[in-house]
């Protein structure tokens, strides 16, 4: 007998495999990198005109107003030509070959006289040679030369040239401003100098300030406003106003004669005072210098 056929229905399972592909976002063409153009720069000025315009018309305004505020400096040159003249000159020994016309000329030619400023628009201009004048007490000049250089390189030169003389160095040292500066009256003072009166120009820290209101400081510099006196009495009572020598040497030679001149005269009222009149040898030594007129 023959079996039943059995039909069984099977359900076909089919996968199917999904696969989602993301495609890549659309980039537009204005965010996409470029090299920046002048337009771009032009955009740029337009957007932000009034803000450039206001701060160039501040900076001008400032730097005119600063212009027209500034006092002028104004540095001139100038040259001095000193020519021979030309004349004839009568030979002083005709029968001498050893006389030079040339050589003689030159001793007529100050050509080392320089052109003098105090600095002061009152005072006029001047014409010759500046000398240091170093004075010590009793009116005695210790040292006077003519120097090139600025006053305040003068300072230490000053105090070594008197330890030199005497053996130490000065107790007190009196100047006027010009040889004021901070490293020079520091190394005075490690020399042994007890009191350097030396002001200081410009502006001055408080410290300062009661440094020179301090005494001895005010009593050196009513001791230096002496100096004036005899630098004027050197000029017009010896002579040192005009040198009467000519050549490089001329003015030193007169300017030494001058101080020569001035210390046998201190030293002479100094020994009168001493022996003739009875003074004390302590005053004795500003005799000299409180007198006003020469004995």
């Amino acid at each position: 007998m023959e079996e039943p056929n059995r039909l069984s229905l099977r359900e076909r399972k089919s996968v199917e495999s999904l696969s989602v592909i993301t495609s890549a976002p659309a980039t537009s063409w204005e965010q996409m990198p470029r090299d920046p153009q002048l337009l771009d720069y032009l955009i740029i000025l337009k957007k932000h005109q009034w803000l450039i315009l206001s701060f160039l018309l501040t900076v001008v305004t400032v730097v005119t107003i600063g212009t027209f505020k500034t006092k002028p400096v104004y540095i001139a040159a100038a040259r001095v030509e000193i020519d021979r003249e030309a004349q004839a000159m009568q030979q002083p020994f005709p029968d001498s070959a050893s006389y030079d016309e040339f050589a003689d000329l030159e001793n007529y030619i100050e050509t080392q006289t320089k052109i003098l400023r105090r600095g002061k628009a009152g005072k006029p201009t001047e014409f010759g040679q500046m000398v240091k004048v170093q004075e010590a007490e009793g009116g005695v000049v210790t040292d006077v030369s003519v120097v090139e250089s600025t006053d305040h390189a003068l300072l230490v030169p000053s105090v070594e040239r008197h330890k030199e003389v005497f053996g130490r160095v000065p107790h007190v040292v009196a100047t006027d401003r010009g040889f004021f500066k901070t490293e020079n009256v520091l190394r005075i003072e490690e020399m042994g100098v007890r009191c350097a009166a030396v002001p200081k120009p410009g502006h001055r820290s408080p410290s300062w300030l009661k440094r020179e209101r301090q005494r001895s400081f005010r009593k050196a510099r009513g001791w230096r406003a002496g100096g004036e006196a005899r630098i004027a009495r050197l000029k017009n009572t010896f002579g040192m106003r005009r040198a009467r020598y000519k050549g490089n040497s001329g003015v030193a030679r007169s300017a030494h004669w001058a101080a020569i001149a001035n210390n046998l005269m201190a030293i002479g009222v100094a020994a009168r005072a001493y022996f003739i009149a009875g003074v004390s040898l302590k005053d004795a030594k500003g005799v000299f210098r409180r007198s006003r007129k020469v004995p």
